[in-house]
C-alpha cells in the first residue's frame, strides 16, 4: 500500500542506497509508489548510456527493496511476491522544467 508508513520507509531506504551509489544524483523524490532520481547536468555516469543507467538504478533499487523488506516491514509481514519496478529516463531541457515535474 503506497500510504503504509513502513512501505514508505522501505522505499526511502532503497532510494537512499541508490543515491549513495551514484554521487552524480543531486535529488531523489518519492511520490506514492514511485521514485525519481535527478542527475546533475554534467553527469558522466556510465558514459551517459541511458540503458546502462536505467538498468542499474532499477536493479539496485529492487535489490535494496528486497534486502531491507523484513527490517522495515517487520517479521509479521513476509514478502509473498517478487517485487518489480519499471523505469524510464527523461531528459528535461532546464532546471525549471525539472522543478515543474516535481510539483
Amino acid at each position: 500500500k503506497p500510504n503504509d508508513v513502513r512501505a514508505l520507509a522501505l522505499m526511502n531506504r532503497a532510494a537512499l542506497d541508490v543515491a549513495k551509489q551514484f554521487s552524480e544524483i543531486f535529488v531523489a523524490f518519492g511520490q506514492s509508489d514511485e521514485y525519481s532520481f535527478a542527475f546533475r547536468r554534467d553527469a558522466q555516469v556510465f558514459g551517459r548510456r541511458q540503458s546502462k543507467i536505467l538498468s542499474t538504478i532499477v536493479s539496485l533499487f529492487s535489490a535494496a527493496y528486497v534486502f531491507y523488506w523484513a527490517e522495515e516491514m517487520g517479521k509479521d509481514c513476509p514478502l509473498t511476491t517478487i517485487p518489480q519496478f519499471d523505469g524510464r529516463i527523461v531528459i528535461y531541457p532546464s532546471l525549471t522544467n525539472l522543478a515543474d515535474y516535481f510539483r
